[in-house]
This record gives structure tokens, sequence and C-alpha cells, in this order.
């Protein structure tokens, strides 16, 4: 038995629709969180975050983030020692919000803060650092695998 072109081209036309259609369906039932809930404030102070953003970048205010495999540490320079550094740690997990926390800023003697991650998801995180260390605001923002 000999098919006819028309019924291959019938074939492929049908099987396309039924993927188009699939992807469309699964698309419209998945769940889409926004970044955060206040985006269009968060916009508004934007150039206010830049700042932040390039004062932590000043070697005066550099932090450094690493990743153990029970805990995350955040290791401020010793130039802010005894300054009463304030702040906050936000650890953010893109693919689900209701995962992500937030930690305060609590300095142990050698300018350094440990967070457990045994509570924490394995995989990707990024971590938004947000301090004062008396004299101005500071922000770095650090992206952390956990494995």
């Amino acid at each position: 038995m000999k098919l006819h072109w028309g019924y291959g081209l019938a074939v492929v036309s049908v099987l396309f629709a039924a993927v188009i259609v699939t992807m469309v369906s699964i698309s419209m039932n998945r769940e889409v969180d926004l970044v955060a809930d206040d985006y269009y404030q968060q916009e508004l102070r934007h150039e206010e975050q830049i700042d932040r953003q390039k004062r932590s970048a000043d070697p005066d205010h550099a932090l450094a983030v690493t990743v153990r495999t029970d805990t995350v540490t955040v290791r401020f320079p010793g130039i802010h020692r005894g300054t009463g550094i304030t702040g906050s740690i936000h650890f953010y997990r893109p693919s689900d919000k209701k995962k992500d926390f937030t930690v305060a800023i609590e300095l142990d003697s050698g300018n350094v803060q440990h967070i457990l991650t045994a509570s924490m998801i394995k995989g990707f995180w990024r971590v938004k650092i947000l301090w004062n260390d008396g004299k101005a605001d500071c922000y770095k923002e650090d992206v952390l695998f956990l494995q």
C-alpha cells in the first residue's frame, strides 16, 4: 500500500499542532513567582541601590562569601572591626520564593558570620547582603550553589 504525500503532510501538521497545544497547556499551568512583591517601589529606589553597590566595590568595604559543606561564611574586612556593622543577609531562591529567608548580621570577633546550610535546599541561591558600617549603606549580591 502506497501513501500519498498529502497524508504525510497532514500527519506532520497534526503532530505539530499537538506539540504546540501541549506546550501551551504546560506553560499556562506553571506557577510564576515575581522576583519581589514590591518590585515597582524597588525600581523607584534603584539609583540608591547603584550607589550602595559602588560603595561595596571599594576595597575597604569588600567582603567575601564562601560556601563549605555545612555553612555559608560571610567575611567582612578587618577595617570594620569594632564599627558596629548592622544589616541583613537575604537568601533568595529563584525557583521557590517560599524558601527565601533573611538573617540579621551578627559578627563574631573576627568580623565573620557563619550561616548553617542544613535547612537550605540544595541548588542555586542568590545572596543579597545589605549592611551599614556606621558611615554609609553598602550592598553586595552573590550567587551560591549548594551541593
